[in-house]
This record gives structure tokens, sequence and C-alpha cells, in this order.
């Protein structure tokens, strides 16, 4: 099938301009509402066996329910089913970047001042853990492949050889068309797709926006930045998970490796993100980080295990009270699914509501309103019905694609809408090596005869072997962390950035499907004379630095967990011709 060539100008370090292969533009998606700020991408690819490509697809929308509707554009008729916020929760739980700080024993002998600074790591840290039929009659120029009610969605899938028509279909069916979108429908319909859109169904909110799951013939997934970028926010985060036999790699974007010394490692790496978004800027803004990439056994058991819960037991209940105590007992996920899943099959009382009643207050004790509940019957054989479908379905789901696909890779990348020029296509690469979400670096404190630990010198050995001695005063010198939780969401809202005097890339490379890649990026020399002009030339692991004579480091070593939270987003996708 012909291809529509797409080119990513690539500036190497000589000044030499690079295009790299002709790659095929892919789908992506638009809300019936501009601008629609996205906040960021969540995508879970698993590839088949059977040359299919299964798809969740995290959707993040702010506004009026009746507002929502979503586009996809797919090379063939999909089979559409809803997924679970919850399992890119677990996603991120397992594979989060976790950076540690293992402290040795000290070097001379230190004295106390005020404070000290310094707390013990929980031991045994690894990876994965620290942690219808065709409606062609309404149109004759568009074709209604398919209608379904899937979860709270109505879904219809068109296809059209005229994109003027398809816009009217689209337009008439209350999807509005935002004018940056419309050459890029006109270029999918030309090749050929078809198209998803959805829509929330009558009275349901937006609470009832969940993954969407995609499942069609294709070898390779890509993420459909151009159209995202009609209402991306600036470096808007985008995390693609795949379950694959090897490591997922880009053909048409680069993977970029982190400079270990940017990293704030005393400050509890809370400068990853900017860090990561600087290192993508200098890799000419087409990058990925490989976070992870290796054995997917540590996910087993972490969406849903067999006898996990007793659906038989929640039908029998007839009173609400204990319903949902039988849910909380069962360890169903309290995620934003179950909360519009309570408020279909429970709903509280509009006089509550005026009354000033929390939902909390509410779904605590139901009984203890029932004067205000005259009339209501609660049927728990509906309820049980849908949480098979959206709750019990996608993780038992994701669960067996676990068992089928023993490989995981996590790429992370930040782009912001005048740099989402190409669609990132993945492949597989037997050739690479696995990547660690856990890195570890050693410090040791310099006492000299008597310093106090706050005046100490701080030797830092990174994992690439580079060595660094901070002096109090230093940026980066332990101690300075702060932690601020206005919004209570038990993340840090203290964001440093990334160190200006060095390169946030250590490398860049061009990956294909076999062998180690082409670095077209090697900042090795820019960064090692940036640590010598900032403090001093590195010093190696065995040397002291300052005039200290370094003993080999035994008894009990003293660790402090540094570990990165980082947030789900919105997810657009779509796959690659052939």
């Amino acid at each position: 099938m012909t291809q529509s060539k797409v080119g990513l100008a690539v500036v190497v370090a000589l000044g030499v301009v690079v295009q790299s292969p002709p790659t095929e533009a892919c789908g992506g998606f638009f809300c019936s509402q501009t601008p629609v700020n996205q906040a960021g991408e969540n995508l879970l690819f698993s590839i088949e066996d059977d040359g299919t490509v299964v798809a969740h697809i995290q959707i993040l929308y702010e506004g009026d329910a009746e507002d929502f509707a979503w586009v996809v554009p797919v090379v063939a008729q999909p089979e559409i089913s809803v997924g679970s916020n919850s399992i890119f929760g677990a996603l991120h739980g397992l594979t989060d970047p976790q950076y540690y700080v293992s402290w040795q024993d000290d070097i001379g002998e230190c004295g106390y001042g005020d404070e000290y600074w310094g707390a013990p790591r929980a031991e045994g840290a690894s990876d994965f853990d620290a942690a219808a039929d065709g409606d062609a009659d309404e149109d004759p120029q568009v074709v209604v492949l398919d209608r379904a009610s899937v979860g709270a969605y109505e879904t219809a899938t068109i296809s059209s050889d005229d994109s003027g028509a398809l816009i009217e279909w689209l337009a008439e069916n209350d999807y509005r068309i935002p004018d940056e979108a419309r050459p890029q429908i006109e270029a999918y319909v030309a090749a050929g797709d078809v198209f998803v859109a959805l829509k929330l169904q009558k009275n349901a909110t937006v609470g009832s926006i969940t993954p969407i799951v995609l499942r069609f013939p294709e070898t390779g997934p890509c993420i459909p930045l151009r159209l995202t970028s009609i209402a991306a926010t600036p470096d808007m985060p985008i995390w693609a998970f795949v379950l694959a036999p090897h490591r997922a790699i880009s053909t048409n974007f680069l993977d970029v490796e982190v400079n270990d010394a940017a990293i704030d490692w005393f400050g509890y790496g809370q400068n990853y993100t900017a860090v990561v978004t600087k290192a993508v800027d200098e890799a000419w803004s087409h990058a990925f980080v490989t976070e992870f990439a290796g054995d997917a056994s540590g996910l087993e058991g972490s969406f849903f295990r067999e006898g996990q819960y007793d659906t038989d037991a929640l039908r029998a209940l007839r009173d609400p009270d204990q319903f949902i105590q039988a849910l909380l007992n069962q360890g169903f996920p309290r995620d934003s699914t179950m909360q519009e899943l309570l408020r279909q099959f429970i709903p509280m009382p509009a006089e509550l509501v005026e009354m000033g009643i929390t939902e909390q207050e509410f779904y605590g004790c139901v009984s203890c309103w029932a004067d205000y509940l005259d009339g209501f019957v609660f049927d728990p054989e509906a309820f049980v019905d849908a949480l098979e479908e959206r709750l019990i379905e996608p993780l038992r789901s994701v669960e067996e694609m676990v068992g089928r696909q023993r490989y995981l890779t996590r790429l992370f990348t930040t782009i912001s809408a005048d740099e989402m020029t190409d669609d990132p296509i993945f492949r597989f690469n037997p050739d690479v090596p696995d990547v660690s979400n856990v890195h570890t670096a050693e410090a040791v404190r310099l006492c000299g005869n008597g310093r106090d630990y706050e005046d100490a010198p701080v030797r830092l050995t990174l994992p690439d072997g580079r060595v660094i001695v901070y002096s109090p005063g230093d940026p980066g010198y332990p101690g300075n962390y702060a932690w601020v939780d206005d919004n209570g969401d038990g993340i840090n809202d203290v964001t440093s950035s990334a160190p200006d005097y060095m390169p946030s890339a250590e490398r860049a490379r061009r990956l294909g499907e076999a062998g180690t890649g082409e670095i077209l990026l090697d900042n090795t020399a820019a960064i090692d004379d940036a640590i010598a002009g900032r403090f001093g030339r590195p010093h190696s692991a065995t040397g002291g630095g300052l005039g200290c004579h370094v003993a080999p480091a035994d008894g009990a070593r003293r660790t402090l967990p540094l570990l990165l939270l980082v947030g789900l987003g919105l997810a657009a996708f779509f796959l690659r011709r052939k």
C-alpha cells in the first residue's frame, strides 16, 4: 500500500542535516470542543501472536459531558471494548523511575552539628519495586460499518471515499471538527482509513470516561502526534507501555540516554521530568527515553487473580450498604469507574446534594439516609453485570496479555504542539539491552578531622562511574530538599530545573529492528568538561579528592530512597499501515 512520506529532520553535531527514512502518518483524535487541553497521554500496546495489536488508550477530558466526542482513524474496522484507569495506575506504580542514594561509611571523623541529613532506605529494592450492520442508507457517501454501546460510550465506525462527506457526517452528528484537523482527515480518507467515533451515552457524566480498547490487525503501533497537536499543552508528557516479544524502539524518533549527573540525586529526583524535557530538546525534540525494558513477569498478579472477586456473593446482596462493604472487602479498584457505577446504581438523592451532604458521607452509610430513599430499589444484578463489563473483564484481559507477552518496554517523552510534526512508529529489536527503572548512586561524607556533617564535602559516585564531590553551597549539595503539597495529592509540588551548565542528554541514537543503532549525539566529553568546570576535575571512585584517603567501604550502609512519582494523562493512538 502506498505510504505517505513524512521526514524527520535531524541536525547532528557537525551541522549536517540527516533525513530519517520515509514514514507513514498514523491516526489520532480530536474532541468536539476546542481548545481541549491535553495534560498527557498514556497508552498500553500488546503485540499479539495472531497478527493483531491491542491498544488501551486512556482518555482524560475536562468539560461538559454533552460536549465530549472522540474520533480516531484506524487502518481497519476494530473490535471495541472498554478498559480500566487502574491498569495505568498499576503500570506506573511498578515501573516508575526510582533514584536511590546509598550512603557508605564516612571517611574520617564527622562531628554532629545542629542536624544530620540522611535516612535509611528499605532493603531489597529491585526492578519493578521500591516500588450493525452497515447503515449505508444514512448517506450514500458515508458507510456506517458498525454502531454499538460500549461501557458508557456510544460508538460508530464509519468510512468514506470523500473527506468532505465524512466531515459533514461528523458535523451532522455533533462532532465539531476544528479547522486544523481537516487536512489530516483528508489524508486519512485518501489512505483508506476508517474512523471510530465515540460519544458518551445519554445521562452519562464525565466521570464515566474510561480507557477505550481497540483490537485490529497490525504488526506495530504508533502515536498520532500530528492530530494531538491541535490541543496539546507545552511539553506534554507521553508514556507508551508496550508488551511484545522484544524491546520496543521507535524507528523514526531517537533513543536518548539521560545524563546521570544532571539528576538531583539528593533532592529525591525532583528535577527528573525537567531533565528529560531538556534531553529530548537536545535530541532535536523527537526522542524517547527508555525508562524500563525487561521481563514482564513482575507484572503478574498486578491486575487480576482468579477467584479474587466473588460476583455470585455480590449478586445475592440486596442491601446497598452490605454491597458496598463487600466491594471494599474484595478489593475492587477505588477509581473513577467504581465511583461512576455507584452513582449509576445507588444514586444519591438530589435533596441530600442540596443539603451539602458529601458522597463520602452518603456512600459510607446509605441506610443512614433511608428517609430520603423512598421508592429506590437496589438492583445488585445490574450492578454486577456492569462491574464485570467495565472493571473485571478489562483487568482480566490485561492480566492475560501479560501472560502471553513476556517483555515490557516503557517509553517516555515530553513534546510541545509545534514539535508534533511526525507520528512516532514503534517496532521491536532483540539486540538492544534491558533497561532498569532503578538507579543507585553511592555517597560518602569526607569528614576529615572532625568536620560537622553539614559542613563536610560529599562524594557521589554515579551509576555510570562518574564521581562528583559536592561542597557546602554547591548546587545539588544534600540538605536543600523542600517538600510542598498544597493540593494534597501526595506528590511534591516543588519541581527543580535541569542544570544549565551541562547537557541533559548523554547520547542519542537511531535504532532499527536489529543491531545497537547509530549514535547521532554524544555529549560525554562536554559533560565531563562541565563537571570539571563546576566541581573540579571528576574524581575516580577510588581517589579521595580534597586530600582525603579513600578506604574501602565496609560495615553497614546507610541509604536514602529517592522515588520519582510521575502522573497519568490523556491518550491518543493509531497504528501504522504496513
